[in-house]
């Protein structure tokens, strides 16, 4: 995983893309007690008995582009893809690949082909971002591959479309409201912050660092916990104002991949920092990677004795346990020190355990990709489990049927990963 090395470039530099941010895999009831070991951050409660007011509105957005794609004969082109193919320096320093690597009578009907594969309001998108957005004095990221798989939520939407309209953004409202799903907490979860933040980045007229510490600052108080989460993360602050804004962001729990285990795990580290600041700097350090393995991570990864496989096994259980409530990760931790030696299907297994329908939604997926593809018949089910387990599927952007007609449409030369399982991490 890259060093995410300051929370701005997260939250706030829009246009930090997933590779300069994002690790190469991203990625229950929370505090059961309400209390934070060491330290009071307030209640959290299951979201089964206090659902979070998001909850169930997810729907994919809709856009209003400008276009109406109607459906022609087989063979037919689009008028906007002979646009696009026409401007073939303009496509390429907008990421458009297909412009030349298609030869120039065939283009325009892979295009018309592309759009017609994507999700209808992916199309639009599409269509905007490349006959719209990208201009010799503009040059927008609008490669095919951001806009083929599912489509993120209104409210997501809404909000791509405040960030893109700041000053001085060199962002496609598309790219951005996928960035924003990637700030949602898991579902199963109530009493997290990253609901909020995306309702409030979709309301905000601030830009830059302001919407962030507006949307932070806001996200905290409808969670109820603001008082305790400021007094958590005071130690932190007081050595470094910045990490200071960075611990209070993971205390809220924004991103599918902060849940409440994470936030706990947090409170123990701040305790036994005892006020040092380089402990503390590493506390509130965004690279997952960095972050201290729990004891039931490090020896159900460990005691089968594969020394390549260990240090990728550990990272996949601590991101995992992360992300779960306190009483889930107990559960799955707990399972995976029943370690049969089964790597790392045996950590899928346990994710399925403490997240059933998640777990059998991303298990069916794979096994619809896979039946069509045998290129990803190599990647480990379990892989794509766990990833799939932190991503928009796990905050409920991504429903059943939308992840399985991504598999039916992709391209087989595709990642699939990048394509059907957005909204985790630094997309």
């Amino acid at each position: 995983m890259r060093r995410l090395t300051t929370l701005l470039c997260l939250l706030t530099t829009w246009a930090c893309t997933p590779a300069a941010v994002a690790p190469s895999l991203d990625g229950g009831t929370l505090v059961d007690t309400g209390l934070l070991v060491g330290t009071d951050a307030g209640p959290v409660a299951d979201a089964g008995s206090n659902p979070s007011s998001d909850a169930g509105s997810n729907t994919p957005g809709s856009i209003d582009a400008g276009f109406v794609i109607e459906p022609g004969p087989p063979g037919s082109v689009l008028a906007e893809c002979e646009n696009i193919c026409g401007r073939e320096a303009e496509m390429r320093s907008c990421g458009v690949e297909f412009v030349e690597q298609i030869d120039r009578d065939r283009c325009a009907l892979f295009c018309s082909s592309l759009v017609a594969s994507m999700e209808p309001a992916n199309a639009q998108a599409f269509l905007d971002c490349t006959v719209n957005a990208c201009r010799p004095d503009h040059a927008v990221d609008c490669a095919e591959t951001l806009f083929l798989g599912p489509t993120p939520s209104q409210t997501c939407i809404e909000a791509g479309h405040q960030i893109a309209s700041c000053p001085d953004s060199d962002t496609h409202f598309f790219e951005d409201a996928w960035r924003c799903e990637s700030y949602r907490s898991p579902s199963e979860q109530s009493g997290l912050g990253g609901t909020g933040f995306v309702e409030c980045l979709a309301s905000s007229t601030a830009c830059g660092d302001m919407a962030s510490v507006v949307c932070l600052t806001e996200a905290m108080e409808r969670s109820g916990r603001s008082a305790a989460i400021q007094e958590l993360c005071r130690p932190v602050a007081n050595c470094d104002q910045e990490q200071g804004f960075g611990c209070r962001a993971m205390a809220s729990g924004i991103t599918p991949v902060l849940g409440g285990r994470h936030v706990e795990m947090l409170g123990e580290c701040i305790a036994a920092a005892q006020g040092d600041c380089d402990a503390l700097a590493g506390c509130a350090d965004w690279d997952l990677e960095e972050a201290a393995i729990s004891t039931a991570c490090r020896e159900g990864c460990s005691a089968c004795g594969e020394d390549d496989w260990t240090e990728t096994c550990q990272n996949l259980c601590n991101w995992t346990e992360r992300s779960l409530s306190g009483t889930d990760a107990r559960s799955y931790t707990a399972c995976v020190t029943e370690n049969s030696c089964n790597l790392p299907h045996q950590l899928a297994a346990c994710s399925r355990r403490v997240l059933p329908e998640v777990g059998a939604t991303c298990e069916r997926f794979w096994q619809r990709a896979t039946s069509r593809c045998n290129e990803w018949r190599e990647v480990p089910a379990a892989f794509v489990e766990i990833s799939c387990s932190l991503s928009g599927v796990r905050t409920g952007t991504i429903d059943e049927a939308a992840l399985l007609r991504c598999a039916d449409r992709m391209d087989c030369t595709l990642e699939p990963l990048d394509i059907c399982l957005k909204g985790r991490l630094g997309d």
